[in-house]
């Protein structure tokens, strides 16, 4: 129980959550923070954890049957990276979500102005068009 092991597959594979528990954490021993969550129900998922501020920072990376273990790895040392630097790998994620869906309002607020434009022109200038023109626009 507890501990750090190198992960391979047949190990994560083997993982088992502990009898008596909701969940058991199996630890890397080659890449600081990784880790392996198991439920008592099964399910297994990478996780990255150190602390930041003070404060212990918990963040899933990935279920094991879509992530490597290279993979994992790799994950668990960019957030390592950004957590050593002092930023919460959490509130980038949100910064990043937030700036996606100001891009994709900006994107909405584009095509509804050329729709506008569009309507415009087309009312604008079907007097001069002929009824079949009109009807194809």
């Amino acid at each position: 129980m507890g501990g750090h092991e190198n992960f391979t597959a047949s190990r994560v594979a083997a993982f088992k959550c502990w009898p008596g528990k909701q969940q058991s954490i199996y630890w890397d021993a080659k890449t600081p923070g990784l880790g392996v969550r198991v439920t008592a129900a099964g399910a297994k998922s990478y996780v990255f954890e150190t602390s930041l501020h003070g404060r212990t920072v918990r963040i899933t990376i990935g279920d094991v049957r879509t992530w490597t273990i290279r993979e994992a790895q790799d994950e668990a040392t960019s957030l390592k990276t950004l957590t050593d630097k002092g930023i919460d790998p959490r509130q980038r994620k949100k910064e990043q979500q937030v700036e996606a869906e100001r891009r994709r309002a900006e994107d909405r607020k584009r095509e509804v102005l050329v729709s506008e434009a569009w309507d415009a022109y087309v009312k604008a200038r079907c007097h001069k068009w002929s009824p079949r023109h009109v009807a194809s626009s």
